[in-house]
């Protein structure tokens, strides 16, 4: 009997698993063979995006999220009373309020046009108040400062102690 104390099963049979074969000899593959393969997926999966009748202009499946990064200020931030205003005020608040109603497939989109510099994107970003077309660089820094809101220290949005604590509204979503 395979049966330990408690009568628990001691093996249990699993059916053969390509994830689990591929998991298990991911050191046989150099970063290199990983990263190839990972751009044919991506490239594979991306949502198609028609053209523009105009090559300056962005087709409609190219929306605009608006963020006012001047509201989330670290200063004003920690003005706010409680974690849940605190996090809708935050650039990551305000991008999650954005794009949560999004289909997938809408994520999967990377859209280039002339004057991005390169930068493939599934939306573009207006700041309000700031005057800024987005060619890229709006783009990035959106990730940028989100990035830097969740590893602050002192996070307005998660109530402190470094991004992310439990609890926070920001894991909420």
């Amino acid at each position: 009997d395979d049966r330990g104390a408690g009568g628990a099963a001691l093996f249990q049979w699993r059916p053969p698993s390509l994830g689990r074969n591929i998991r298990r000899a991911r050191q046989l593959l150099s970063t290199g063979t990983k990263l190839r393969f990972w751009d044919a997926v991506l490239r594979a999966t991306t949502t198609p995006t028609p053209l523009p009748h105009d090559e300056y202009e962005d087709p409609r499946e190219v929306p605009a999220v608006r963020v006012n990064r001047v509201r989330a200020t670290p200063r004003r931030l920690a003005a706010l009373p409680t974690p849940t205003e605190r996090y809708r005020a935050s650039v990551f608040g305000q991008l999650h309020r954005e794009l949560r109603g999004w289909r997938p497939s809408a994520f999967r989109r990377a859209f280039l046009a002339k004057g991005h510099g390169g930068q493939r994107r599934a939306f573009k970003v207006q700041f309000q108040g700031e005057g800024v077309n987005d060619y890229g660089g709006p783009y990035r820094a959106i990730f940028d400062q989100i990035a830097a809101e969740l590893q602050h220290d002192e996070f307005p949005v998660s109530g402190g102690g470094g991004g992310g604590a439990e609890g926070s509204p920001a894991l909420g979503w």
